[in-house]
Parts: structure tokens; C-alpha cells; sequence
């Protein structure tokens, strides 16, 4: 039996360290950058799913991971009317 290679693109947390994944848009934003096309933004906001911290990163911080991503492992709480 085969065993498949998983990996998956995304940025390390500033605060952890922990690898974030980003989405599959954000991946698109980096293949439109490569590809020499104007008026693509250069960053975008991620939050880490381990230690909850939410900041700016840019395209060119990308990477690819190997592995599953990781699962969540804060949770948020919201009160009634937020």
C-alpha cells in the first residue's frame, strides 16, 4: 500500500510558531503575483488555530507544510448580540 504525502501552504505564527494554513485564496494571490499580474494584494490577515493571536502576513511569507494542518485548539466565546 501507498502511503500519500499531504502538505498544505501557509504562514508561521509571529506569535507561536505553530504553521498556520491559509486558504485557498490566499494560495490563488501568490500564483497571481507569480505570474507578473498588477493590483493583487500583498498581504492578508490570518489567525493561528493554537494560540488564537490573529495578524497581518505577507504573500511572500507563504510556505508549504507537510502534513494534515492542525486542528483548532482555542476556542472563541461569544455573548449574546456580538
Amino acid at each position: 500500500m501507498i502511503a500519500q504525502q499531504t502538505s498544505y501552504r501557509g504562514v508561521s505564527c509571529v506569535r507561536c510558531g505553530e504553521p498556520i494554513p491559509v486558504s485557498a485564496k490566499v494560495v490563488s494571490l501568490q500564483d497571481e503575483i507569480a505570474q507578473g499580474e498588477e493590483n493583487v494584494p500583498h498581504a492578508f490577515v490570518a489567525r493561528c488555530h493554537m494560540c488564537g493571536h490573529e495578524s497581518v502576513y505577507e504573500i511572500k511569507d507563504l510556505r508549504r507544510f507537510g502534513g494534515e494542518p492542525p486542528k483548532r485548539m482555542w476556542s472563541r466565546t461569544r455573548t449574546a448580540g456580538a
